[in-house]
């Protein structure tokens, strides 16, 4: 092997290493980022769960309140009466 030949062989196997490095600090940052992107969503799916819960609630309330409010007009003008 010429002088050369191993200059280059060196370089080609310093730059290989060194690629092979960022390659692998890269796909670090992207299981991180992956990672907190699943958690991101996880997040996000209890708070859509936790919307739906409060929605059905505010349904039930409204329900009860519509039933109760013929009653509570009746009371008020009882009162209103005397």
């Amino acid at each position: 092997m010429t002088e050369l030949e191993r200059i280059l062989k060196e370089t080609l196997d310093a730059q290989t290493k060194e690629l092979g490095e960022r390659i692998d600090r890269h796909q670090e940052r992207l299981d991180i980022q992956n990672r907190e992107l699943m958690e991101t969503k996880l997040k996000l799916a209890e708070l859509r769960q936790r919307q739906e819960d409060s929605e059905q609630h505010l349904m039930r309330l409204s329900t009860v309140y519509d039933s109760l409010k013929p009653l509570l007009e009746k009371l008020n003008s009882s009162l209103n009466a005397r």
